[in-house]
């Protein structure tokens, strides 16, 4: 009678009050960016996948239109290194190659250093050269985990030299996967893999799985999650800083 149902505890990051503030002033000071701004923005990220994740879902009382807010998501922290870890890039009409990260001992976590000679001196300079030449001028998007300081920090003031310019930590706000499409992108990848007849079932078979249906996203898909940023920024700044439905 209350309208009130039943219903899954949606999965958010936790947001501290300085985080929904720079998620606020981050959002307000590019809302007036239109379509043309954004289509020239790279948007990177890394993801970890595994064979036989736990899909358990937990049930809230709410009402329909509470879907989002705070008492009513699971908060959720930044995982560890999973079984498998991937990394790749976005733009309006273009994705970088899909890049397996390198294993380490124990799956300890990867480092600044480990980062900065595997992606930054490598796919994401080259993406971001070749996009450069194609579209012309292009932003670098980098959220704030830990690997993204330190030596990647230096080797960005260098690549200022060749016009390098972009948004790491200390700009992009942290804690905010729902203003980074990419992160829908890895959701689509993900149940592009579960959808396979045949599953991959070990390390082999699922770096083959994340490949080949890396290369087979369709590009009406990436640019329209492209094309979605001033809804996000939008959204954002509806929410006060809070956590959006993207």
């Amino acid at each position: 009678d209350l309208g009130m149902g039943h219903r899954i505890e949606r999965k958010t990051p936790w947001l501290s009050k300085a985080q929904k503030a720079a998620r606020l002033a981050f959002a307000k000071k590019h809302i007036s960016w239109g379509l043309d701004e954004w289509r020239r923005v790279i948007f990177s990220d890394e993801m970890s996948m595994q064979t036989g994740a736990n899909q358990k879902m937990v049930y809230v009382w709410r009402y329909p239109e509470e879907e989002y807010k705070e008492d009513c998501c699971g908060a959720t922290v930044i995982p560890g290194f999973e079984k498998v870890k991937v990394w790749g890039a976005m733009r309006y009409g273009a994705l970088s190659e899909l890049v397996v990260m390198p294993e380490k001992e124990g799956q300890g976590k990867l480092n600044a250093v480990e980062y900065t000679s595997v992606i930054l001196d490598g796919e994401l300079l080259d993406f971001w050269m070749s996009s450069m030449e194609e579209v012309g001028y292009v932003l670098v998007t980098e959220d704030g985990a830990p690997y993204h300081k330190g030596a990647a920090a230096l080797r960005r003031k260098q690549y200022e030299e060749m016009g390098w310019i972009g948004w790491g930590p200390g700009t992009w706000p942290s804690n905010s996967p729902d203003l980074n499409p990419i992160e829908n992108l890895w959701h689509v990848l993900r149940s592009n893999i579960r959808k396979r007849k045949r599953q991959p079932r070990n390390h082999k078979e699922l770096i083959e799985a994340l490949q080949e249906e890396w290369k087979k996203l369709d590009m009406k898909v990436v640019e329209a999650l492209i094309d979605s940023m001033p809804r996000r920024l939008q959204a954002v700044i509806d929410a006060k800083g809070g956590c959006t439905h993207y």
